[in-house]
């Protein structure tokens, strides 16, 4: 008489309880119980719930938008953290102006990049933008090195004279940002620089047209007077500046002004 009480029941496995066809499927193979298999499912569910699916080329702008959002796109332009880059060795010059920036940003947000990818974009725009100014840059410098020694040679002693009868012609036309502007320009061209000391030169050769001087013909002691305190309150004056051109034309103007103003004293 078989003893049936210590009789162990028999395990089944995933594998029993599938049907035949079933049972040889590789990708179920890996289940020993249903448990297992269920505790995948879980898991897989989770998994296909936080994927997005890519749209389409013909999908609408909102579709779009969810879907670069999901993938680390700012929601604003603002989210992008970067700006124009100065440029080493170049004061107040960057690679790009804040209007770039902007507008760069814009398609950027438009085109769904992340923060990365259009901090990467922006990086290497900059850097081309850079490495074309430095280049520019030296060949101004050895431009202007040139014309130095050509003007250096033809000028000889007057060399810095004549730079100061450029400046006079500059300041009497220009406003003091343009005449920089133009300054720095013509210092590579060693034909305009000669124009230009020739006009400077030309203008303190002429009274009534010199920057500094003073119409002396014969005014009354209160004119007189004036025009000593409109010159002692601007600093700027050729009276102040022993270095301008016309420094010593404005002190003989401002001896005439005394004399006239307080009779010879």
């Amino acid at each position: 008489m078989t003893d049936e009480s210590n009789t162990e029941p028999e395990v089944q496995t995933l594998q029993d309880m599938l049907p035949e066809d079933l049972r040889e499927v590789g990708a179920l193979k890996d289940f020993k119980t249903p448990a297992d298999l269920a505790k995948s499912y879980v898991a897989t569910k989770e998994k296909i719930g936080s994927m997005v699916s890519i749209p389409t080329e013909d999908a609408d702008v909102d579709t779009k938008s969810k879907f670069y959002n999901r993938i680390g796109r700012p929601e604003t332009t603002d989210g992008y953290d970067f700006e124009p880059q100065s440029v080493e060795g170049l004061e107040g010059v960057t690679a790009v102006n804040k209007d770039n920036v902007k507008l760069f940003k814009e398609k950027a947000h438009e085109m769904g990049l992340t923060k990365a990818q259009a901090k990467a974009m922006m990086d290497h725009v900059q850097a081309g933008f850079t490495a074309q100014l430095h280049e520019a840059a030296k060949g101004m410098a050895e431009a202007a090195d040139s014309a130095s020694k050509e003007l250096r040679k033809d000028w000889g002693v007057n060399y810095d004279k004549n730079l100061g009868q450029v400046d006079a012609a500059l300041s009497q036309f220009f406003t003091e940002s343009d005449a920089k502007m133009i300054k720095q320009a013509s210092a590579q061209n060693p034909s305009l620089m000669k124009s230009l000391a020739t006009i400077g030169s030309s203008i303190s050769e002429t009274p009534t047209a010199r920057e500094g001087t003073v119409n002396t013909s014969a005014p009354t002691k209160e004119d007189a007077k004036k025009k000593i305190k409109s010159i002692q309150a601007d600093r700027d004056h050729p009276y102040w500046n022993k270095q301008h051109p016309n420094h010593k034309q404005a002190a003989q103007d401002m001896n005439k002004l005394y004399e006239q103003a307080y009779d010879n004293v």
